[in-house]
């Protein structure tokens, strides 16, 4: 059957639990054959209906939870209006999935200056074919919460947000009456930010998001934690919760297409989970059918449903071809993100775990690797003490979490790292930020050795106090597994609060 173009929509079929397997050895369902004019407009809207039908008939079950949207809040000096989202940019979120609420908590490495003040709000809007979310003038609007004074902390809960994907979510951040220009010795101007947000049913997916720009080569993108021309290991999330069968999603291009030219999107899944000697490109993957398409005066396409069978500690991605012109449009920042569900009936109340899926950059050389705690952002907290190293948990604390670390080439040096979680022991007070809390470490969990590549660690004990900072940690243990080699990483971790 033809994908769909603009508004691509996967058929969803109902799948009973034992049969995840078989969706992965079958690659991917069909896409449904194309709709035009009034007839694909009746067709978004009664598709739209029976998702929230589904997600909204019969008592809820034991809730997936609260998906996390997070963003660092490192802005420029003297910028006292600013937005963020998608990790550290495009500064925004893109989404399939329904939203009725979100609980927002931030925090920031230094405080207003006197009589001073941070003030947030969330903005969203849908997202139409011929957009990106640069594009959308008018933004619907909600205020979130406020540090004054000596504050470095806030959090708001059950903030009305009526979003229905595919849609641009972004949080603001406006400061006043002058500068945060981060004076502290060693912090710099900012902190970290979470958005856990539901459905009317209580139920979130785990959100994937991913970040950067990069040149396609022969018309190819590859997009995870972060995008890139090549299959590189960063180019992937990595998934250490359990198995995930269900993914929707969002693709935005910086322009249109050049005439003639069509950018179709799949997603690739790994066949098996990481071992010691591999990071995620070099793993096999199965890839789905075309599941949506930009063509001429498009700009971005979704899908909902779509069949993928991703294992505990396998790897993700979102593959982007072009076909039908040069396909060379030069350095392009896309904007893109995924919600999926474990339930194969891509329900979300379908009895799997509550997600806070903490999913992060990934950076080169130039965003040096070390020891300490790794959350959203880029900066190591061994060299520069930045809040975005941290992620904040929902209102539900978290129980238990899993986590991930790669390298792209194998560790040369000696000894070994290893990777646990570092876990607030009390909830964010207004006045603390995530550098001002008192730390203990969970694990160490796993380890990489000289030789070795990666290492990830399923769902274990984490005790995460509601709204507390926590981030993977790692420390070197016998010598210096890096040894000055220049080495790409990755990270992520998901965590469960049941």
């Amino acid at each position: 059957m033809t994908p769909r173009t603009g508004r691509g929509r996967h058929r969803v079929r109902t799948l009973a639990a034992g049969l995840a397997l078989a969706a992965h050895a079958l690659g991917c369902s069909r896409g449904e054959a194309p709709a035009s004019g009034a007839a694909d407009e009746a067709a978004r809207a009664a598709a739209a209906a029976a998702v929230d039908a589904a997600h909204e008939s019969g008592p809820a079950t034991a809730a997936d939870g609260a998906g996390a949207f997070v963003a660092t809040l490192l802005r420029a000096a003297g910028n006292d209006d600013f937005v963020f989202g998608g990790t550290v940019s495009p500064y925004v979120w893109v989404t399939r999935a329904r939203i009725t609420a979100c609980d927002f908590s931030a925090a920031i490495d230094d405080p207003p200056q006197p009589e001073g003040r941070w003030s947030f709000r969330a903005e969203w809007a849908p997202l139409a074919p011929e957009q990106g979310c640069d594009a959308i003038e008018r933004w619907n609007e909600a205020a979130l919460c406020s540090i004054e004074g000596s504050g470095r902390s806030c959090t708001a809960r059950g903030v009305p947000i009526d979003l229905r994907g595919p849609a641009c979510l972004r949080g603001r951040a406006v400061i006043e009456p002058g500068e945060n220009r981060g004076r502290h010795p060693g912090r710099g101007s900012g902190g970290t930010a979470s958005f856990h947000c539901r459905d009317a049913s209580g139920e979130g997916p785990s959100h994937f998001q991913g970040t950067g720009q990069t040149e396609p080569k022969e018309g190819v993108l590859h997009a995870g934690a972060v995008v890139r021309a090549a299959d590189q290991d960063r180019a992937h999330w990595i998934h250490t919760g359990v198995p995930l069968a269900r993914c929707s999603g969002v693709f935005v291009l910086p322009a249109p297409p050049a005439d003639g030219e069509r950018w179709q999107v799949h997603l690739a899944a790994s066949a098996a989970p990481l071992e010691a000697g591999s990071s995620c490109d070099d793993l096999r993957h199965e890839t789905t059918d075309v599941l949506c398409t930009i063509g001429p005066g498009q700009r971005s396409c979704d899908f909902a449903g779509a069949s993928v069978a991703v294992p505990t500690g396998g790897c993700l991605q979102l593959r982007v071809r072009c076909s039908g012109g040069d396909c060379r449009p030069g350095a392009v920042q896309p904007q893109y993100g995924l919600d999926c569900s474990a339930s194969p009936s891509g329900r979300l109340d379908g009895g799997g775990p509550r997600y806070d899926s903490a999913g992060s950059g990934a950076f080169d050389a130039a965003h040096s690797f070390g020891p300490g705690p790794w959350g959203i952002g880029d900066a190591n907290a061994a060299s520069l003490a930045f809040g975005q190293a941290y992620w904040i948990a929902p209102p539900s604390g978290l129980a238990r979490c899993s986590g991930a670390l790669t390298f792209q080439q194998p560790l040369a040096g000696s000894g070994r790292y290893e990777v646990g979680l570092r876990v607030a022991t009390a909830p964010l007070a207004p006045g603390q930020g995530c550098l001002d809390v008192s730390y203990a470490e969970r694990g160490p969990f796993c380890t990489i050795a000289a030789g070795a590549k990666s290492c990830w660690f399923p769902l274990r004990d984490a005790a995460v106090p509601p709204g507390a900072c926590f981030a993977l940690h790692v420390r070197a243990s016998g010598g210096e597994p890096l040894a000055g080699l220049k080495n790409e990483f990755n990270w992520q971790a998901s965590c469960t609060a049941d």
